[in-house]
Order: C-alpha cells, then structure tokens, then sequence
C-alpha cells in the first residue's frame, strides 16, 4: 500500500481489512510537510506513520502492543524508511514534546479488552482508553490532533469524556467506503466558559 511493503507479526491487523487505516493515510498526506514532526499513538501496523516518514515527516510511531511496534520497525527497515517505534501505553513512554501533529485510530468497541490484538479495538466497558486518553492530551495542547471514528462507535459518549475534559471533537472530514462512514475530527480545547456551560447541562 503507497508502495509501501508492510511486515507484520500475527496478532496485528493487516491494513486492508481496517477501511478506516486507508480513509487516515489519505487524509493524513493533504497535512503533511516535509519535516512536519509527527506522532501515531496506538499506530497498528503504523501504515500511516510509514506514508507520513516517506513524505518527509519526522515521525514517531507508538503502540501497546509490543509485537506491533517490532512490525514497524521491520517496516521501516524494509522500505528504508526513518521514524521513532516506542512502545508505549498511551503516551507513558513517549518523552514529552510538542507535535506538529497527531494521529490517533483508536479503539472504539465498549467492551474489556483481555489481550494486546483485542486492545486494537476494545476501549474498555466503560470507555476508560478515552477517559484516560483525554486526560493525558490535556499536555499536548500545542499539537493538533486527529481522531478516527466510524458510524458504529458511540460518538456521543466519546465526545461527552472529551468534554469532561475541557475538550470537543470537531468534524472535519466525513467519507463512505463499503457501507462504512468514517468521520474524522480535530480534538479542540473548550473555553472555560463555555466547558462550565457544558458540564451545567
């Protein structure tokens, strides 16, 4: 995919069977410069930090999943490519650094995850990868964030956390692909005002 040869260990996705992988890269590449510092938190098979290296990004790829981010390194071995692999719960072993920008397909499927391949899509009963997550961006206010969503999550208990948290999600982008809608968003700070109106209601 983008000319780009993905080496993958078995309990990571390949990129051809998650649409919302090919929906990100494309949307990814209209925002990147050379030299554009970049981070994919929870990046998979890191397709999209690969294509983000190759169009000159200076790029960290992260994941939980150990096996993962071995996939990524031999990736970017493989294809020549440079980019930072960390493995990383979150951002806990990400040094703390301003991004151009941030990349994040996350896990969206309430329900407890019990192994690192179902971590890829299962956030938890009670949405705690998000409850977490948002805490965490609160000190990455100086990058812009992106998510990826589908109309099978439930996007209203994802954005009320990010309210929660003095955050909202804006729409920027809204694409079909086989039965799918993808949406993705910017992660926006909320005002004070406007976060107290929020959490009145």
């Amino acid at each position: 995919m983008d000319g780009i040869e993905i080496c993958l260990e078995p309990s990571v996705f390949h990129p051809r069977w998650f649409l919302t992988t090919r929906t990100f890269v494309d949307f990814a590449k209209t925002k990147i410069a050379a030299n554009s510092t970049v981070l994919e938190l929870g990046a998979g098979n890191g397709l999209l930090a690969l294509s983000c290296s190759k169009m000159g990004g200076i790029v960290t790829a992260s994941d939980i999943n150990p096996a993962a981010t071995r996939s990524i390194q031999r990736s970017a071995e493989k294809n020549g490519l440079k980019l930072k692999v960390i493995t990383s719960d979150l951002f806990k072993n990400i040094p703390t650094q301003s991004f151009d920008f941030i990349f994040i397909n996350p896990p969206y499927f309430a329900k407890a995850p019990t192994n690192d391949q179902e971590r890829a899509f299962l956030c938890g009963e009670n949405f705690e990868y998000f409850e977490a997550l948002f805490f965490q961006l609160k000190a990455y206010k100086e990058s812009t964030v992106y998510f990826i969503l589908t109309d099978a999550c439930d996007l209203a208990s994802i954005n009320a956390i990010a309210q929660q948290n003095n955050s909202e999600l804006i729409p920027v982008q809204r694409r079909k692909t086989w039965g799918e809608e993808h949406f993705i968003y910017m992660l926006q700070e909320v005002n004070n005002e406007k976060a107290q109106s929020i959490q009145e209601k």
